[in-house]
């Protein structure tokens, strides 16, 4: 989208120049793609090799761009492209050519340094304890049900998708992640299932509808719950699915097979072990959970908590990637669960966002139409945007795990003990 802010004709200031010469000489170091960066005066220039697979353009429309990207990195990014101070033809090359210049894209200033205190100490204070993460799910999953309904597909599915083929539809790709996780639980028709974070009800419709068990869905999410209820009802299921408001720690009982599909990212850093305990809790003695996160590697993992993001800090309040390793540190903290399988599905989380965008923005109108502003509409384009080059990069990655206990029957003596 491109909004060109009403004062870019206007001279910089002695502050906005000495911000554009330290991130020109920043910007000088690009080696892995390029960027065309085209000021509010007409001038332009070019950093990074001519014959460049990743050519990226960045027009500012206002000085004021370079002060708040040199003191708020990427935070500083975003938030100035929802203000209209930048635009972009093709947002998801340009963030890749950033992530790709990662280590050398790195100017230090008092600023920066005092911006990260303070998304520190307002995470902090977002932090998912019992209250806080239902305000925090309200304030990025109760924004209204009509509002998903334009970007997502007919399942309500707010997760990667697992495409079968290129050619698959997101709906039928939703499904196939649905198939794929129901699989790694070996769920079956005399299964009780427990889905921690239901969503709009999209794997519990599934798993009654398609392989007859039972299922109970819990979520912090009012507006999700009241859809999910109402979608059951309307498919007939609702004698076998109920949709239960509840935090996590609370659940009460004993299931089959436990299910958790992009909900971990709620949970944060120290109720990790909390979350596993409860799985284990939880889970009959024979039981298998599956569980599909977004996570980032170990190598970051420490900076990440310590330095909150734009998405943190404008999109999920509460919001904490884990790494793999931290996870499997909780288990061993919280529970006896141990990895039964892994697998990384994170460029089909790539192809699910780019899906997602194309028709976040060919509905932008009824976007607005539904009480949602300009700026709104900016900041979902970048959010969209910004995940789609981290998967596409391998920044963060997407998992899919089975969980079990050490000498489950379930899984089977294996094939060469006459299974």
């Amino acid at each position: 989208m491109s909004r060109p802010h009403p004062t870019g004709a206007t001279a910089p200031t002695a502050s906005q120049r000495r911000s554009l010469a330290t991130i020109g000489e920043v910007f000088s170091r690009i080696a892995e793609g390029a960027v065309t960066l085209h000021l509010p005066d007409g001038r332009s220039r070019r950093f990074g090799p001519l014959d460049a697979e990743l050519d990226a353009e960045l027009t500012v429309h206002d000085w004021e761009f370079f002060p708040r990207l040199l003191h708020g990195a990427s935070v500083g990014l975003g938030e100035s492209y929802v203000d209209g101070q930048w635009s972009c033809p093709d947002l998801v090359t340009l963030l890749r050519v950033l992530i790709a210049n990662r280590d050398v894209l790195r100017p230090v200033s008092v600023g920066a340094f005092a911006q990260v205190i303070g998304d520190r100490a307002l995470h902090a204070v977002r932090g998912n304890r019992r209250g806080q993460a239902t305000r925090n799910i309200a304030a990025h999953y109760d924004l209204s049900n009509a509002l998903y309904e334009r970007f997502l597909d007919e399942t309500m599915t707010y997760s990667s998708a697992v495409f079968p083929s290129p050619e698959a539809t997101l709906a039928e790709a939703q499904r196939e992640k649905y198939r794929r996780l129901a699989s790694r639980a070996r769920i079956g028709a005399d299964d009780h299932v427990l889905e921690i974070g239901c969503g709009w009800g999209g794997f519990a419709e599934y798993a009654a509808g398609e392989l007859g068990c039972r299922v109970t869905g819990v979520t912090l999410s009012t507006e999700q719950a009241d859809y999910a209820r109402d979608r059951m009802r309307r498919r007939g299921l609702d004698d076998r699915v109920e949709i239960v408001v509840i935090d996590y720690r609370d659940v009460a009982g004993s299931y089959d097979r436990i299910v958790s599909i992009e909900m971990l990212e709620a949970v944060g850093h120290r109720y990790l072990p909390t979350f596993f305990a409860a799985v284990d809790r939880l889970l009959a003695d024979d039981g298998l959970a599956a569980l599909q996160v977004i996570t980032i590697p170990e190598q970051r993992y420490t900076n990440y908590r310590l330095r909150p993001d734009f998405i943190q800090r404008h999109v999920f309040p509460g919001g904490h990637l884990p790494s793999l390793e931290a996870m499997t540190r909780a288990m061993r903290r919280g529970s006896q669960l141990v990895v039964e399988d892994v697998e990384n599905i994170a460029p089909h989380y790539a192809e699910t966002l780019r899906r997602w965008r194309g028709r976040f923005l060919a509905n932008a109108d009824e976007v607005r139409a539904l009480g949602f502003d300009d700026a709104f509409v900016r900041l979902w384009e970048f959010y969209l945007a910004y995940c789609e080059a981290a998967f596409r990069a391998r920044w963060v990655n997407d998992l899919q795990l089975t969980l079990t206990r050490p000498g489950n029957p379930t899984l089977g003596r294996g094939p060469y003990a006459g299974d």
